[in-house]
């Protein structure tokens, strides 16, 4: 992978506790993207190019919090 980049994981969390990955992403491709998750239309408009999603808290009322973590190798 390019830089030691490995993935990108966006993770959602409930009260509870449990977790669920609704987008996973590699400099390459997307590799997992929940139905809820939009394409990054905004971010590419500012110039912001690459793979990625939009993440609505709206869109997800039954999650807590939201994470993103980037895995190196």
């Amino acid at each position: 992978m390019e830089n030691g980049l490995k993935r990108t994981v966006g993770r959602a969390f409930t009260t509870e506790g449990n977790c669920k990955d609704i987008l996973v992403v590699s400099p390459r491709q997307v590799h997992k993207k929940e139905t809820r998750v939009k394409e990054p239309i905004a971010s590419a408009s500012s110039g912001l190019l690459g793979n990625g999603g939009r993440i609505a808290p709206a869109d997800f009322p039954e999650m807590e919090s939201f994470e993103v973590v980037v895995e190196y190798e």
